[in-house]
């Protein structure tokens, strides 16, 4: 029996953009390492059943803050609100496409920066400020980047999905001739 390849595929996508993130340098300016997870955790939560969106999404927010040098359960938080508020929002709104998921990236990006600008309290902006209204604009530029590259990579993970399930019921019926 193979697992869900919806699963594996999800694991993939978290284990990509865990790698991305990685890549980039903490600033204090910037305190989170991008939103590459959670581009995927949105993508996911707005494509998949509750039960895999909700591993996705506490795995997002766990490693986001691993990687991030950030407090245990800040952006695992913050995911958790995300993903009541697209549950809310999905069947009314917001569809999965590229674009609408890099503008909700976007959107995110910001939302999340603040975020974690109240939760850890050392960057030493003030709450109103224009270094604040820069760091939401470095965010949201940032959040249409990496909300373009994780949905492109998502959706092509699920046509390839496809291509694998065509493959393995085509395999199934062989086996059953011979």
């Amino acid at each position: 029996m193979l697992p869900d390849m919806s699963f594996v595929l999800g694991v993939v996508a978290v284990l990509t953009a865990t790698v991305l993130q990685d890549m980039l340098p903490v600033t204090a300016l910037l305190p989170v390492k991008g939103y590459f997870l959670t581009a995927v955790a949105a993508y996911y939560v707005l494509t998949k059943p509750k039960l895999m969106s909700g591993v996705i999404v506490i795995w997002a927010g766990m490693l986001t803050d691993v990687l991030g040098g950030l407090p245990n359960g800040c952006t695992f938080f913050f995911l958790l609100l995300v993903y009541a508020l697209l549950l809310a929002c999905k069947r009314i709104l917001i569809e999965a496409t590229i674009w609408q998921g890099t503008v909700l990236m976007a959107i995110f990006s910001m939302l999340q920066q603040v975020w974690t600008h109240v939760w850890v309290r050392q960057t030493g902006i003030t709450f109103f400020s224009m270094d604040m209204l820069k760091l939401a604009g470095f965010s949201a530029a940032m959040g249409l980047l990496t909300g373009f590259s994780m949905f492109v990579l998502c959706t092509w993970l699920e046509r390839f999905k496809g291509v694998v399930d065509q493959a393995s019921t085509a395999g199934e019926g062989m086996n059953g001739i011979v």
